[in-house]
């Protein structure tokens, strides 16, 4: 190459940037203000298709939701249960959303179903489902077993211990965790070896205690405890900036 192109130096410059708040964060903020009793602010939410579907699944299950800012929504909870007594999910390609809602969907009294787009179909999603019959959740695969979509009728969660291998998924244990305070006694969750992303549980655990609900873990990380009598309370949240997003600034 001969030609050359010359780049002269920009001047000195200064600058207030606010990176994107975190997916993680948001989807757990976003169901658990849905659980909690009142009404909960999320401030700095991502906005991104994965929260999206969060957030319009939500409003199909009839929540109220208010949109004042594209980062700034306001859910007001029902105190663990769920409004609708139907409703149709496509959660399209959000495979987050679609573990956290399974699990929240058997607090419910109706009838509700989850799909997704062709690729959602092939995850497997039996890990969740399993755990949650064990608890007492009425679920049905409508296609393959032990794959989506899913058919998920209400009905009394009945809590108690549950066995659990430490290869599960993050967001199966995740899932689990947030609908602890509403079954009907204290969920015990054991697990016989070093958990598989436990920085992503401390997430659920930690924002679990934001809205008001307090895990018992013993030392090792073998055992976590949630109390039945514990509720989510609406809070005024501010998601955290993601810190992965933050590297490439």
């Amino acid at each position: 190459m001969t030609d050359s192109i010359a780049i002269p130096p920009i001047e000195p410059f200064r600058a207030t940037i606010r990176p994107p708040g975190s997916k993680s964060l948001t989807n757990r903020a976003l169901l658990l203000a849905a659980l909690a009793d009142g009404k909960s602010i999320i401030r700095h939410s991502l906005i991104a298709d994965d929260t999206q579907r969060m957030l319009t699944a939500i409003g199909k299950l009839g929540f109220e939701i208010r949109v004042s800012d594209p980062e700034v929504m306001s859910i007001r909870g029902n105190g663990g249960a769920i409004p609708s007594g139907a409703a149709d999910l496509n959660l399209g390609n959000a495979g987050t959303t679609y573990r956290f809602l399974t699990a929240a969907c058997c607090l419910g009294e109706g009838t509700y179903t989850l799909d997704g787009v062709a690729r959602m179909r092939q995850r497997p999603i039996s890990q969740l489902v399993e755990p949650l019959r064990q608890l007492g959740g009425s679920i049905d695969y409508l296609n393959e077993e032990g794959f989506p979509p899913l058919r998920i009728t209400g009905s009394t969660l009945e809590g108690g211990d549950l066995a659990m291998t430490p290869t599960l998924s993050s967001q199966y244990i995740s899932a689990l965790l947030q609908i602890a305070p509403y079954c009907r006694n204290d969920l015990n969750a054991h697990f016989n070896g070093p958990v598989t992303s436990r920085p992503y549980i401390d997430m659920t655990l930690g924002l679990m205690s934001v809205f008001g609900v307090n895990a018992d873990i013993d030392a090792n990380f073998t055992q976590i405890q949630v109390a039945a009598v514990q509720r989510y309370q609406a809070t005024e949240y501010m998601v955290e900036p993601d810190a992965s997003t933050d590297s490439y600034l």
